[in-house]
């Protein structure tokens, strides 16, 4: 007689045991962006030294898998067992250097990605493994579109979405407490119609609230580029979203020349790491005019259980 196991029955040894209907969604019924990136929870681990430089980091899409790795290190590190490398794949060189190894520091956390349907609110359900104590949540706000390209005029770079974060989010009954959210969408491509070719704004993101005001946490949008005779502005970046922590989107490229054409470069998305940089400006009055983009931080909404 062969015995199967229970695949109801919850698994876990380091981890709090869940059962996989839980963590896993069948990727045919999962919603996608416009570049066919899925929502979904992928598991993070990071070796530390003291001084807080990270040595490596190690990524698992399967709970179990990553369980079952924290279950050798844990061993590993408590009664020095072998680590099974090849396993798991690791071949940095931290593993098995007698001068580092004993020095380092391992933090783990539970990372939820989504990244759409942007554009409408959604219901998030909380895990039954969520930490009320331990969480961080991230957003940013949809980028604006540029105005339409003209050969007669100046044309304008969209502002890039504000980014927005907040910690220790409390569920009432983890497992069963929903939040409304809403993931911004980008900013339309620019009519080509010569009497409208200005861009088109983003949209706001926020978590837990049917509106970006009256949410926990709230990111704007950027704000959409113009098109015009003279001097043209760049479209402003996202600012001023609810919630005490943000950094502010970049805007587009200002075109200050009192005449000629050309175009700008957008602004950089906002990210935890600081604020979006604004596209180029320029101030000439020659033809065809082009300044570049500005840098930032990719994103989508994210949640940390630490």
């Amino acid at each position: 007689m062969l015995i199967l196991p229970d695949k109801n029955q919850p698994v876990g040894k380091i981890l709090m045991p869940m059962r996989k209907r839980e963590w896993r969604t069948p990727s045919l019924t999962q919603p996608k962006d416009q570049f066919g990136n899925e929502n979904q929870t992928r598991f993070r681990i990071r070796a530390r030294l003291h001084d807080g430089a990270i040595r490596w980091v190690g990524w698992f899409d399967d709970r179990e898998d990553f369980d079952a790795f924290l279950y050798s290190l844990a061993r590993h590190l408590a009664i020095g067992s072998p680590f099974p490398r090849e396993e798991f794949n690791l071949f940095n060189e931290t593993w098995g250097d007698p001068s580092i190894e004993p020095w380092l520091q391992y933090d783990f956390a539970t990372v939820t990605f989504l990244t759409s349907p942007t554009g409408s609110n959604q219901t998030y359900t909380s895990p039954s493994d969520w930490n009320n104590s331990s969480n961080t949540i991230e957003l940013i706000a949809g980028g604006a579109s540029g105005a339409s390209e003209s050969a007669t005029t100046h044309v304008t770079g969209g502002g890039g979405g504000e980014y927005g974060t907040v910690s220790n989010f409390s569920f009432a009954t983890p497992g069963t407490t929903t939040a409304t959210y809403q993931i911004g969408a980008a900013g339309a491509a620019a009519n080509s119609n010569p009497s409208d070719r200005d861009g088109n704004n983003g949209g706001a993101s926020w978590f837990n609230g049917t509106t970006q005001a009256g949410a926990t946490i709230g990111a704007l949008n950027g704000v959409k580029g113009v098109h015009g005779a003279g001097s043209q502005n760049g479209g402003a970046g996202g600012t001023g979203g609810v919630g005490s922590s943000h950094t502010t989107g970049g805007r587009g490229g200002n075109l200050t020349g009192a005449s000629g054409s050309g175009a700008s470069g957008g602004g950089g998305a906002a990210g935890p790491n600081g604020n979006g940089n604004n596209g180029g400006d320029s101030a000439s009055t020659g033809t065809d005019v082009e300044t570049a983009g500005g840098s930032g931080d990719p994103g989508c909404l994210r949640l940390f259980e630490k």
